[in-house]
C-alpha cells in the first residue's frame, strides 16, 4: 500500500485538507486508519471520506471509528486506487 500526503488545491481557505492516495491490489480489502495524539493514545472524533479520484467528485465512503479498537476503518473495497480525505479534525485538534 502507498500513501503520499499532499495539500488540497480545491479546498476552503480557512480549512486544510491531508491527502492520501491509497492502492489496494489484488483482493477486496479495507482501509484502516489510526490517528494518534503525540503519546500514541487513539484520537475518536476526526472524519475520512474515502474517493475514487484526485478530484474528489467519486465518493465512495466515509470511514467508521471502532472504539474497541481505536481504529477508523471502511471495508468492501475492491482492487484500485482510493483517495483519503480527513474532512475534520478531532476536537481541539487541528
Amino acid at each position: 500500500m502507498a500513501i503520499t500526503i499532499e495539500s488540497c488545491d480545491t479546498c476552503a481557505e480557512d480549512f486544510e485538507v491531508k491527502l492520501a492516495e491509497v492502492f489496494i491490489s489484488n483482493i477486496a480489502g479495507e482501509v484502516n486508519v489510526f490517528k494518534t495524539d503525540k503519546e500514541g493514545l487513539s484520537l475518536e472524533g476526526a472524519e475520512f471520506k474515502v474517493y475514487k479520484d484526485r478530484d474528489l467528485t467519486g465518493y465512495i465512503g466515509t470511514l467508521s471509528y471502532i472504539e474497541n479498537e481505536g481504529v477508523y476503518r471502511l471495508r468492501k473495497l475492491s482492487e484500485g486506487t482510493y483517495y483519503l480525505v480527513e474532512t475534520k479534525a478531532p476536537e481541539g485538534y487541528i
